[in-house]
């Protein structure tokens, strides 16, 4: 492994606090990362930890989580042993393809009329009612502050109206954490997790909650992003086969451009086009990193290079 030095970039992490610098030391080189911690909880950490304690010795605990950080309106329960009871997703893709991607307007508006539908058929699932609800959690970023408002704010008005704890959630602690939950979890501290998402490309190494490392981050733009930008450039259709999520289609993944360019992909010819890496060797050298702006451009070339060859084709004939 190759020596480098790297910090966080705070503009990915704006909730971000309490950072210190530590060193590790892998194949006798040295990389200074820096440990990070995101502070999740927006109560009394000890009045937590006392109401969890005296309550979990009577019965398990049972949290609803609501998320409404980009265009899906989601909510879970899940119990303090870390087992999902239930959850529902409302995306909103009809809305936003016509659009070309997410409109923070649209997407505020469509949340908020669909979120209370998502917490209740979430509840309905479970077979529990929102007093049987011990804990309330959120998204509290990142993502688009217009609809991290809806669910902030609905979120609070439960958890102040049944007077039980609120905590906020960091997105990307929630991805990082999500393998250690459900019936067949076996991950244990540490461990590495590879994070993507619309606006996040990372590589952490996970110690504990609320302590992680970060080894590598984006040098520009997210493959979210990249994949989205790609699949609007060739126009493809967010549901590929209409009348069937996208889901069916590619397990384990989501909706919208980024997946439906994937489905594309796995029909297509790899060894046809030729681009070349996003980093040169030097840059490879000197950091731990993603590079996807450049790739993307050189699609966006292709295609136009493309769509002008067949143009010229067209007028000779």
């Amino acid at each position: 492994m190759h020596t480098i030095t790297m910090r966080v970039q705070r503009k990915n992490f704006n909730l971000l606090k309490n950072t210190t610098t530590i060193s590790l030391e892998p194949t006798n080189r040295r990389i200074q990362s820096t440990l990070l911690k995101f502070d999740s909880s927006l109560i009394n950490k000890s009045y937590l930890r006392s109401f969890c304690s005296s309550v979990s010795r009577c019965r398990e605990l049972n949290i609803l989580g609501i998320e409404t950080s980009c265009d899906d309106t989601s909510a879970a329960i899940i119990n303090n042993k870390g087992l999902i009871l239930a959850e529902h997703t409302m995306n909103q893709f009809h809305i936003h393809e016509p659009m070309g991607g997410i409109v923070p307007n649209l997407a505020l508006r469509s949340h908020t009329i669909n979120l209370p539908n998502v917490v209740a058929t979430t509840l309905e699932k479970a077979n529990l009612s929102i007093t049987d609800i011990d804990i309330f959690a959120f998204t509290r970023g990142p993502g688009i502050p217009a609809c991290l408002s809806v669910g902030t704010n609905a979120t609070k008005t439960l958890a102040a109206s049944l007077r039980k704890p609120l905590i906020g959630v960091h997105h990307m602690e929630a991805h990082a954490l999500t393998v250690r939950m459900g019936q067949d979890a076996n991950i244990t501290f540490p461990y590495v997790a590879f994070l993507i998402s619309g606006g996040h490309t990372l590589v952490i190494i996970v110690y504990g909650v609320n302590q992680y490392t970060q080894l590598a981050t984006t040098l520009d733009e997210s493959v979210g992003e990249a994949y989205d930008k790609v699949a609007r450039a060739l126009c493809i259709p967010w549901n590929p086969v209409p009348g069937i999520e996208i889901s069916e289609l590619v397990p384990g993944r989501g909706g919208g451009p980024g997946p439906a360019l994937e489905k594309v992909a796995l029909d297509g010819d790899k060894t046809k086009y030729t681009f070349t890496l996003p980093l040169n060797l030097n840059q490879q050298r000197a950091n731990i990193a993603f590079s996807f702006s450049g790739l993307r451009t050189q699609v966006e070339k292709k295609l136009k290079s493309f769509l002008q060859t067949s143009v010229q084709m067209k007028r000779q004939k």
